[in-house]
């Protein structure tokens, strides 16, 4: 769905600017990644580009129907009922219809036309925020607020992690935390893509503006409000698709305008582009399902950020850890035949026991009144791999040479086989 409602966005610029919005997010992989595992981040990302269609949708018509203001205010609400930053669309449409009145010379006769279903817009954009809330519909009016500047002022999650080769409290992010993770976990591609669209930017057809204001003005708010941030680039997973389009617009514009006076040059820049994406779609195979986990080129690679950056925070290794250990146990006669295997593991109970099939049974060991640990499995961040030292490590999970998780075998440690 993310996918798609990119291409149509992408596809009101033009048949190939929204192709190549399509091929660029489909080759992201932090997007591609949390695709398969994010049940908060990536549902937001997706309602967000919902909103920007709306947003299209509504400037597009010259004098808005009731039905574009319905249509409107559902896409704009599918944004803010998964999150409440999605709020942040709504100043932008009436900014933006402002700005289109003062334009206008008759801006009385046509505020007479568009003031009524614009508040419509915006009352079903909040009905739809409200339907799947219970806790805002106490103070509707109220609590959605209550909720924005809880994201801002968020305490329920204090820890420290590396940035930058440094520690950072998570309670205290740095403000270009979010300028930081873009730079170096979208593709160089997206990158340039966003460099050429600000320089033919003022060439943009006005539209466009909406795409650049639902990337810039979140942006813009995070870099001001310095909310509390964690887990590399996940919370601004939202900006993605955005960037993905205005990127696509500045290489197609880009190839228009200077086709015919450097012929050789574009059509040797888009022999590198296609060459460039087929790499990243290997990658992507090749990486599943730890594609989040990427960093680009200008970072190194997975090999230039290792022990500087938070990598694997959503356990996206546990799923091949838990194969790598049930290849090993396989291969062990003494454990081939035993219905239940206890397994340790860096993680809360309840993902470990969708992670770890039969014959391992999840346990927290003899101090919760479990079994003892046969195994132990652990990403490595927060050194969750440095626990049970003496124990010998019989698998782990790599990218680019880099360890993202580890199996170790405790029977040493516990001076018997089972």
């Amino acid at each position: 769905l993310g996918l798609l409602l990119t291409w149509r966005v992408g596809r009101r610029f033009g048949p190939v600017v929204g192709l190549v919005s399509l091929v660029l997010l489909s080759t992201t992989p932090v997007f591609v990644g949390h695709a398969f595992a994010n049940p908060k981040d990536l549902p937001f990302a997706v309602g967000m580009m919902a909103g920007v269609l709306g947003l299209l949708r509504w400037f597009e018509a010259e004098t808005p129907t009731w039905r574009t203001a319905v249509g409107t205010g559902l896409l704009l609400g599918a944004a803010c009922c998964v999150r409440a930053a999605g709020l942040m669309l709504l100043p932008i449409l009436v900014v933006g219809q402002v700005l289109v009145l003062r334009r206008s010379k008759d801006w009385r006769g046509v505020a007479d036309r568009v003031v009524p279903p614009l508040v419509v817009a915006l009352g079903v954009a909040w009905a739809v925020m409200l339907l799947p809330w219970p806790w805002a519909l106490h103070n509707p009016l109220v609590r959605p607020g209550l909720a924005v500047a809880n994201l801002v002022d968020f305490q329920a999650h204090d820890r420290t992690m590396p940035f930058a080769g440094e520690p950072m409290r998570t309670l205290e992010p740095r403000r270009d935390y979010a300028l930081h993770y873009l730079a170096l976990k979208l593709p160089v591609s997206v990158l340039l893509g966003l460099v050429l669209a600000a320089v033919h930017g003022r060439r943009a057809q006005p539209m466009l503006a909406l795409v650049a204001a639902a990337l810039l003005v979140p942006l813009a708010a995070v870099v001001v409000l310095n909310p509390v941030l964690y887990d590399g680039l996940r919370h601004v997973l939202f900006l993605v698709p955005a960037a993905c389009v205005l990127a696509a617009w500045g290489w197609t514009e880009t190839v228009r305008r200077w086709w015919r006076g450097w012929v050789l040059f574009v059509g040797a820049a888009v022999l590198v582009a296609v060459g460039a994406t087929g790499r990243q779609v290997i990658r992507i195979v090749a990486d599943h399902p730890t594609q989040a986990v990427w960093f680009n080129e200008l970072a190194g690679g997975l090999r230039g950020v290792e022990d500087r950056y938070s990598l694997d925070y959503y356990g996206f290794s546990y799923g091949p850890a838990s194969e790598a250990l049930r290849a090993y146990v396989a291969s062990d006669p003494s454990l081939a035949t035993l219905e239940a295997i206890p397994v340790g593991a860096a993680m809360p109970m309840w993902a470990a026991r969708w992670t770890f099939e039969a014959p391992f049974v999840p346990t927290r060991g003899p101090s919760m009144n479990e079994p003892a640990p046969v195994f132990y499995v652990a990403y490595t961040r927060g050194d969750a791999d440095a626990v049970h030292p003496g124990a010998k490590v019989v698998a782990t999970v790599e990218r680019d040479g880099v360890v993202l998780a580890v199996v170790k075998d405790l029977r040493r440690r516990r001076g018997g086989r089972p």
